[in-house]
């Protein structure tokens, strides 16, 4: 139900104002920088990036010659590394989501704009990988979120149909339901974030009226 929702509503950003000549679509793809951020009181991660792929739709329509919105419906691999070398050994976690992005953009040169938006996502898979032994389902227990919110920022250049872009995502919401026991057996909660550095690129075309 969840991914039907999120698919018309993707389908329906994409396709607004579709017959306006300042409507514009494309392709875009590129490289996750992800990770996790841990909220605890307990010390005991030792989190590190890992590296994946992005790759869907773009949209945007623009008001004036300085303001536009822009939308992505993504498919988005990310997650984390559990590992410090001599003490953890090596945990790879990986989350694939269906994300939605809507942003409002600045144009401050022909060339050069600034974004600030919102990201929806919906985890499609969960996986990890111990010392490389192959990717195996981590979501049994069901004790991961399946929707995720995450604020983003975005620096973008374009040239022709042409553009590049750095986009953070900002998670905002707790993805998982779990808590840890020190050594007395007290109960610790344990907030956990998603991460995301998004380096891309993409062509887009006019749409006709």
């Amino acid at each position: 139900m969840n991914t039907k929702i999120l698919l018309t509503f993707s389908a329906l950003l994409l396709l607004q104002f579709s017959a306006n000549s300042q409507a514009e679509a494309g392709l875009l793809t590129g490289i996750n920088y992800s990770t996790h951020y841990f909220k605890s009181d307990l010390n005991i991660y030792a989190i590190r990036p890992r590296i994946d792929y992005f790759g869907g739709l773009a949209y945007q329509y623009s008001f004036n010659n300085k303001w536009r919105l822009s939308s992505n419906a993504i498919y988005s691999r990310e997650g984390f590394k559990n590992e410090l070398e001599g003490i953890i050994e090596s945990l790879h976690y990986r989350f694939s989501y269906l994300s939605m992005l809507s942003e409002a953009e600045y144009r401050l040169f022909p060339f050069l704009s600034f974004g600030a938006g919102a990201n929806l996502s919906l985890l499609t898979d969960s996986d990890t990988n111990y010392k490389e032994s192959g990717w195996k389902d981590v979501d049994r227990a069901g004790y991961i979120k399946k929707i995720n919110y995450s604020l983003t920022g975005k620096i973008k250049l374009e040239y022709r149909g042409f553009y590049t872009f750095a986009r953070y995502n900002l998670g905002i919401r707790d993805i998982e339901n779990i808590s840890h026991t020190d050594a007395t057996g007290n109960v610790i909660p344990v907030d956990q974030f998603t991460r995301n550095m998004q380096f891309g690129l993409g062509y887009m075309v006019k749409l006709s009226k």
